[in-house]
């Protein structure tokens, strides 16, 4: 295994006189050198979305969507915001938005299969979701919606989870939780069974969402639950 090491690392304040909340979403809008995330005012009242500059830590605080209630992952790509999390009306939903002071609605898309939306990923044209269910584990799918609509156009994985954990069929999933190098030609994801160990915490990574074109498999030799490496920390 290869360690990339930054060598020159940059640091700022996210809180910028903020308590975030408690999922802390952040993404990076590079162009501009802008951090955003979504919280909570130190002082109270309605949570935000906040940009803010790095490395001088000063920023800009917007009125969230009329139609969102929170926020579990976000994403920034060419000027707008991409949010998945749950509408006013408690619903698990998506979101594309571009930040405003002036507050308003955003346009916005639910289906039956987003339940327990944990990341987003947009790439090329598409906008894909990780749906992680530890209460009914078949339904761990990735999500597919079409990036300029919000369409929906489908739900991807076996539906039920792998049987061992040598069983590395391509599409069976753990729990997808958390998409990694988002840049990168592949997809790589954190497929996990939080909190339960024996080889089911681990790395997938595949060419195409559906056909699992390219899949591979990264995960710890050690399978002793109590010495294996937990991934959704990263």
């Amino acid at each position: 295994m290869r360690t990339i090491t930054d060598v020159n690392p940059m640091t700022t304040d996210l809180g910028y006189n903020t308590t975030l909340q408690y999922a802390n979403p952040v993404t990076v809008d590079s162009e501009h050198n802008r951090i955003y995330t979504f919280g909570t005012p130190s002082a109270g009242g309605t949570p935000v979305i906040r940009y803010v500059n790095y490395p001088a830590g000063t920023g800009v605080s917007y009125p969230r969507p009329t139609n969102l209630l929170s926020v579990s992952a976000l994403e920034y790509r060419d000027g707008f915001l991409y949010m998945v999390g749950t509408n006013s009306s408690g619903t698990a939903a998506l979101f594309r938005y571009v930040p405003t002071v002036t507050a308003g609605a955003a346009l916005m898309v639910t289906t039956a299969a987003l339940e327990y939306p944990m990341d987003i990923l947009v790439k090329s044209d598409y906008i894909y979701v990780a749906n992680y269910n530890s209460i009914t584990p078949a339904n761990h799918r990735i999500l597919k919606f079409d990036r300029n609509t919000l369409a929906f156009i489908g739900a991807y994985g076996t539906g039920i989870p792998p049987a061992t954990p040598d069983d590395n069929r391509p599409g069976y999933f753990y729990g997808p939780f958390l998409f990694l190098a988002e840049n990168n030609r592949k997809i790589y994801l954190i497929d996990e069974a939080t909190g339960t160990g024996n080889g089911q915490n681990r790395v997938v990574a595949f060419d195409e969402v559906g056909t699992w074109k390219g899949w591979e498999i990264f995960r710890s030799e050690d399978l002793n639950p109590a010495n294996e490496y937990r991934y959704y920390y990263c």
